[in-house]
């Protein structure tokens, strides 16, 4: 998980514009972007592997798909507006050892989380405690 670099290209890479990169810099996320048109989810899947972390994937598990309609919180805890999304979650065998090298200035920091580390919700940003969660990789 990381805490993305409000300065880096979320825009392009994850569908942030500057304010909510600045919002959801504060909390843990996943590596995660938006489909491009025409793009496969494994396709995407080893874009976001590439441009976001530097690690180049040949092959890539079907994902587990998730559908939720919410209404988003912000780091503040205030709820905003229902929102729908259909995830695309990926499971990747990546050692804990590898150094993980962004090519662009994505992130402040990256690190590997446990099942069982002690993370609270109001600590995850874009709702990315509710993906772990519906994953069965968080209670």
């Amino acid at each position: 998980m990381g805490r993305i670099n409000p300065e880096g290209e979320w825009d392009k890479i994850g569908a942030l514009d500057h304010q909510r990169a600045l919002v959801h810099a504060k909390g843990w996320m996943l590596p995660s972007s938006h489909l491009i048109y025409g793009e496969s989810p494994q396709e995407a899947g080893r874009r976001i592997m590439d441009e976001q972390l530097g690690v180049r994937m040949d092959t890539i598990v079907d994902p587990k798909m998730i559908s939720d309609l919410y209404s988003p919180r912000t780091l503040q805890g205030v709820v905003l507006a229902p929102h729908w999304d259909l995830g695309f979650v990926f499971r990747v065998e990546i050692s804990s050892e590898q150094e993980l090298r962004p090519p662009t200035k994505a992130w402040n920091e990256l690190r590997f989380f446990e099942k069982g580390d002690d993370l609270k919700s109001i600590q995850f940003a874009r709702s990315h405690d509710d993906v772990l969660r519906s994953v069965g990789l968080l209670e």
